[in-house]
């Protein structure tokens, strides 16, 4: 994969009057550093919130590329959530743009053009941590050093905000805009470290829309003021608080299974589930999102395949036979139902998105018959099936598998998540 490493944001100075320097910040960038008129009796500091779309904890670990991993039903293996979120951190870019209106790039070609002789970039990639400090015995989203809210209030600022939080730069695109590596890696499906990278907007603004899939979005922080500005669960619209909503930038892929026209006397079961092919890397953008009438998805560039080969997941039972690009040993190996679909994997599989309307993702089920009275496997086999619709990310899909022994036929029908919100499904039209 080539990546476009052109941190041009790092080359931007700016010189101020030194009357205008404040020492709090002694050690940062030149154009990191604030002006005192920042700082006065009656500031407010920029503060945080925030919080996962979808769920409680789940654990994750760290990754050399990106140290990334999800939450609903089918919960993946290594999924973020609003708790893990808080034993970890995530990361912010702020821009100061003086009275200058951030317009989506109407008007100049580079992020860095807004900022013009009064702006400059207040945060790059700043820590953020959950938890107390000396001064604040309450746990609260803290960094250091604190920055705060211009004291005029037609000077605005963007923000954007990313998860898990990683200790470099980002790499920036040809505007000057943060995108988060990822890139998975086989042993990351051997060993339970699935990546789930997270992108920030404001809190949900409804309780649905005009689709009828009680779907909510939020909003970019673009030319935000100190007025704006409030923790939407307080009900308190000057606070300060930048109030992160954090989305998934993956793919989900819930599997479940159902048993038709088996062989009297036997029981069926699901031992194993091969899929792809799949991207292994991929830059997420963190600045910009999808418009969708449905909802906000992320943008994925650069997504490419291991050099030679094709990224497949083999899902197994048990995994010593298992392919060596990647498995769950997570399937339950429950006997199949003729009456209802039961889940056949016990966590769900994350994956960078992908449009499979060209060339279809490969679901390969293999399954056991065996004698219903000695437990005796009588019979190993395969069957395909396709899924050929376009995935995208932030997204839940529930594969239905219709397993048709009599036949060794595999029917796959597709339900969709678009909030990753619990229950919230409805059958996918292609």
């Amino acid at each position: 994969m080539t990546i476009n490493r052109n941190n041009a944001m790092m080359n931007i100075r700016y010189i101020l009057p030194a009357c205008c320097l404040l020492l709090a910040c002694q050690g940062e960038q030149p154009h990191d550093i604030m002006p005192t008129l920042f700082v006065a009796a009656d500031t407010v500091a920029i503060a945080f919130g925030a919080d996962v779309d979808g769920g409680d904890a789940r654990s994750t670990r760290g990754h050399a590329v990106a140290g990334t991993r999800a939450a609903d039903d089918y919960r993946g293996k290594g999924e973020w959530t609003t708790e893990r979120l808080r034993q970890t951190a995530f990361g912010v870019y702020c821009w100061y743009t003086g009275t200058t209106d951030f317009d989506n790039f109407a008007t100049h070609g580079h992020i860095g053009d807004y900022l013009g002789a009064s702006g400059y970039m207040l945060m790059r990639n700043q820590r953020v941590d959950y938890g107390t400090t000396p001064t604040q015995p309450i746990p609260a989203w803290h960094y250091s050093p604190v920055k705060f809210w211009p004291l005029n209030g037609a000077e605005k600022l963007t923000l954007r905000a990313y998860a898990p939080y990683v200790a470099y730069n980002l790499v920036t695109d040809a505007q000057g805009l943060p995108q988060l590596p990822v890139m998975v890696e086989a042993d990351d499906y051997c060993n339970d470290c699935q990546h789930d990278p997270l992108w920030g907007t404001s809190r949900h603004d409804s309780g649905g829309d005009a689709t009828g899939d009680n779907n909510v979005f939020g909003r970019h922080y673009d030319n935000y003021t100190r007025i704006m500005s409030g923790n939407l669960l307080t009900a308190d619209p000057r606070d300060g608080i930048i109030d992160w909503y954090f989305h998934h930038g993956m793919a989900k892929f819930g599997l479940q299974a159902m048993v038709q026209n088996p062989t009297p006397g036997t029981v069926v079961r699901v031992t194993g589930i091969y899929t792809g092919p799949f991207y292994n890397q991929g830059l997420l953008d963190i600045f910009r999102s999808e418009s969708r009438t449905v909802d906000d998805k992320p943008i994925w560039t650069e997504r490419s395949y291991p050099v030679g080969d094709d990224f497949y997941v083999d899902i197994r039972y048990h995994h010593a036979d298992a392919s060596a690009q990647g498995y769950h040993d997570d399937l339950t190996g429950v006997a199949l139902s003729g009456l209802a679909y039961t889940n056949v994997a016990v966590n769900g599989l994350l994956v960078i998105p992908r449009d499979y309307r060209t060339t279809p993702m490969l679901v390969r089920v293999t399954y056991t018959e065996e004698n219903e009275s000695t437990g005796e496997v009588t019979a190993t086999k395969t069957m395909d099936g396709y899924v050929n619709f376009n995935v995208v990310g932030n997204t839940v899909y529930a594969l239905q598998m219709l397993l048709n022994v009599e036949s060794n036929t595999l029917y796959i029908r597709s339900f969709v998540n678009h909030d990753w919100q619990v229950g919230s499904y409805k059958l996918l039209e292609l």
